[in-house]
């Protein structure tokens, strides 16, 4: 017989008729407030548990099924998720720094407001999960599903996109600095006002991505698709748009002084002639629009040295 007591008031929420909770039954369980951490609940059934405010710090929770479990204020930090079950939980508040939700289905998962910093969701499947205004530094979402989810005005500064899915992601006001977004797919996503500064975003898909009014100082663009993407207003101070292909990007008054655009594909952007690339870098392979002079808005051709 196991007993699950209250983490502070020391009663008995519930028993499990087990020698351990391993693949234990807790469909529906009142759980609030229980201090299950450092447990062992591999496979358990927690559908729809009540978890709020409970303990779960370092417990291991692999391929257990969480779908539509409250786990609103919860202490997860350090806790295996991996492989895990949980469309639809709530995790408003929920601490789950160094968590590991590797392969784990959050289709729907509600993150509002969580802290996650360090936590690792490599090839999970976030698709329509709601991580606004989320503590999540130096996250890891490689290879993860995020089509529309939602990171509106969350903190994922340093966090490590490589090759994720995030198309029509919806991500305002978000805080991207040194984020790493190397083959990411950021297909029609919502950018505008992104603080992105010193983000790497190689290789990347930017196609119809907003990026209006985004800090985006210093950030590595090469090879980047950002075909028909509005950068309007952008900044785009010194970073590198290498190989980038700008076909059809709309740069009204972007900010492009000392950036590096050579070998960019500039031949069919929109209102360029607004945008300033004062002291810009291109090469013969760079293209502009017919009848654009470069020099005579500042920019220097780079000189190559045999």
């Amino acid at each position: 017989m196991v007993q699950i007591r209250h983490r502070s008031q020391n009663v008995v929420l519930h028993e499990v008729d087990a020698p351990d909770l391993q693949a234990a039954d807790l469909h529906a369980s009142g759980l609030a407030g229980a201090d299950l951490a450092g447990r062992d609940l591999s496979g358990a059934n927690l559908k729809q548990a009540i978890l709020q405010s409970a303990d779960l710090g370092r417990a291991l929770l692999r391929e257990a099924d969480l779908t539509g479990a409250n786990l609103e204020g919860a202490l997860l930090a350090g806790a295996d998720f991996c492989g895990a079950i949980m469309c639809r939980a709530r995790l408003i508040d929920a601490v789950l720094e160094d968590a590991n939700l590797e392969g784990a289905d959050l289709t729907h998962a509600t993150f509002l407001a969580a802290r996650a910093s360090r936590a690792r969701f490599t090839e999970a499947n976030l698709t329509h999960a709601y991580f606004e205004q989320a503590s999540l530094r130096h996250v890891r979402f490689t290879s993860a599903r995020m089509a529309f989810a939602s990171l509106v005005d969350s903190d994922l500064t340093g966090a490590d996109f490589q090759n994720a899915a995030l198309t029509e992601v919806n991500a305002r006001y978000a805080r991207f600095t040194g984020a790493n977004f190397t083959g990411a797919r950021l297909i029609a996503a919502n950018l505008k006002n992104v603080e992105a500064g010193e983000a790497v975003f190689r290789d990347a898909h930017l196609v119809e991505a907003n990026l209006t009014h985004a800090n985006l100082r210093n950030t590595d663009f090469t090879r980047a698709d950002l075909r028909e993407a509005n950068l309007a207003a952008a900044t785009l101070f010194a970073a590198d748009l290498t190989g980038a292909d700008l076909t059809g990007a709309t740069l009204q008054r972007a900010d492009l002084r000392q950036s590096n655009l050579c070998g960019a594909d500039l031949s069919r952007a929109y209102i360029l002639q607004e945008a300033s690339i004062a002291g810009a870098v291109y090469d013969s392979t760079t293209r502009w629009p017919e009848s654009f002079r470069p020099e005579e808005r500042g920019a220097r051709r780079a000189v190559r040295i045999e």
